[in-house]
């Protein structure tokens, strides 16, 4: 009993160190595609009509490239990716709300929250069906 318990904890200790590497990973690329964005902003005088959905675009990349990170084993896709899409979602608000100086709790936050679920859920179903050889 005692070895399945250990054996239970480190998988337990592996797994949060799994999503907190790709939580990391998904916000440092985050921030390199705001910085790839902003520079296309200032270069090609987009409007501000791009931001929300280019915004959109980077969560739905990052998410889903957390969650190939952290579904490599095939198994529990949708627990997995709702995890990651929740922990996403907060990482990223505190990083970035740390850069901006100030933290707005209101609408879009709890908005951004279910985004961040639902997309991390569909990100993990579709994680878990892609080919082991086309993986991350």
């Amino acid at each position: 009993m005692l070895a399945k318990t250990t054996n239970m904890e480190v998988n337990i200790k592996k797994n949060v160190l799994n999503f907190f590497l790709a939580g990391i990973i998904s916000v440092i690329l985050s921030l390199g595609l705001i910085l790839i964005f902003a520079l296309c902003i200032k270069v090609f005088s987009l409007t501000d009509s791009w931001i929300t959905p280019v915004n959109y675009i980077i969560k739905i990349v990052s998410i889903f490239i957390a969650t190939l990170i952290i579904t490599k084993d095939g198994k529990h896709g949708m627990k997995k990716g709702i995890i990651m899409g929740l922990f996403y979602t907060v990482f990223a608000t505190i990083v970035f709300s740390v850069i901006a100086g100030q933290f707005i709790f209101d609408i879009s936050l709890a908005l951004d929250l279910g985004f961040g679920i639902l997309l991390g859920a569909i990100c993990g179903i579709i994680s878990v069906n892609i080919p082991r050889k086309s993986r991350i």
